[in-house]
């Protein structure tokens, strides 16, 4: 039973964070339309812009997320998200150890 849960904690942790992460981008400021004035993203972008001498820099953090905030995730920011999701997962499974379902 203990397999069970860790397997359904795993793979929980791995579905939620692939579905709340287009939502989490877009709460913090990344959305379809472009960055969101006065957001989280949008300081960032400054911060960004300020320390690379006025603009931001392509393949960097803010255009990546921008990216993915416009574009949603490609195949493989699905599988990272979806691999990070799954590791948080198997971190929290160590409560299958505590709730008596050995």
């Amino acid at each position: 039973m203990e397999e069970v849960c860790k397997a359904v904690v795993i793979g929980a942790g791995g579905v939620v964070t692939l579905a709340l992460t287009p939502a989490a981008l877009a709460a913090i400021g990344f959305t379809s339309t472009g960055i969101a004035a006065g957001s989280l993203a949008a300081k960032m972008m400054s911060y960004y812009a300020i320390a690379n001498g006025g603009g931001v820099a392509a393949g960097g953090l803010v255009a990546i997320l921008q990216s993915l905030g416009m574009g949603g995730l490609s195949g493989t920011a699905t599988g990272a998200v979806a691999t990070v999701g799954g590791t948080l997962g198997w971190m929290l499974s160590a409560i299958c150890n505590q709730t008596g379902t050995q």
